[in-house]
């Protein structure tokens, strides 16, 4: 989950360090799930913050999933889902007001499979069973062998 707040001072600051956190788990193997809060708005071509902001998830060969707004003032769309662009294990979105705030709720369908559970057999010994005495006669005669 990525939260930036609101305000033109801290977009320098967000892009690099957004930029970083993508440079290490975009290359990483399996899927990749980005939620967050980011206060831009990406559905607003026009906007140079939002324009700058999809040219870095392009670049790093990321897509956007959120279409609607979720914003309930400004009808703009600040809450993203991201994954990687070949990642197949998203199934939908859908974005319904929730009341208690002026953000839309986002919720996210996932294909995610169960692990399957792998049984294992173990076998040992029952040590309380062990003829303490047996088994040092037993060594004692394969070393005598040996020697």
């Amino acid at each position: 989950m990525i939260y930036r707040p609101p305000g033109r001072s801290s977009y320098d600051l967000f892009y690099d360090e957004f930029s970083k956190l993508i440079e290490q788990t975009a290359v990483s193997p399996g899927g990749l799930l980005i939620v967050g809060d980011l206060n831009l708005h990406v559905d607003d071509g026009d906007n140079f913050q939002a324009r700058r902001f999809v040219d870095i998830l392009e670049s790093y060969n990321l897509r956007q999933h959120v279409t609607g707004a979720t914003h309930t003032l400004s009808g703009h769309t600040l809450d993203l889902v991201m994954t990687k662009s070949n990642d197949a294990f998203l199934s939908g979105i859908s974005i319904f007001d929730q009341v208690i705030s002026d953000h839309s709720a986002a919720k996210i369908n996932l294909l995610l499979l169960k692990p399957e559970f792998r049984k294992e057999t173990r076998n040992y010994r029952k040590l309380r069973s062990i003829d303490y005495d047996a088994l040092c006669d037993d060594i004692k005669r394969k070393i005598n062998d040996i020697l």
